[in-house]
């Protein structure tokens, strides 16, 4: 009988210790967190909320893919002015020549 007193005895300490660190945990949590108002919890949620981050980064490559076709759609301008010089030069050889 003696051995099952002592185990109890050393179960009841356990238990105890176990109950007191976990209350210890429980109040420091407790102290730790400051009052918050809804607008920082509406904040705090949206700046965490891992769903919105990727739809933010969806929409900025969605909207550089549309920029880069509409940039597509522009012509080339090195090519214009090449095009440009080519016919203004044709045009005053043909303005300028002594046969007109």
């Amino acid at each position: 009988m003696a051995g099952v007193t002592g185990i109890l005895c050393n179960f009841e300490l356990i238990m105890k210790r176990l109950l007191f660190g976990s209350l210890l945990l429980w109040s420091a949590g407790i102290f730790a967190q400051q009052p918050m108002d809804l607008r920082t919890c509406v904040e705090t949620a949206v700046a965490n909320n891992l769903q919105i981050r990727q739809g933010a980064a969806n929409v900025a490559a969605n909207e550089f893919a549309v920029q880069q076709s509409r940039l597509s759609l522009l012509p080339n301008l090195r090519q214009l002015f090449l095009e440009f010089r080519s016919w203004y030069r044709l045009c005053d050889q043909h303005l300028c020549s002594p046969e007109f």
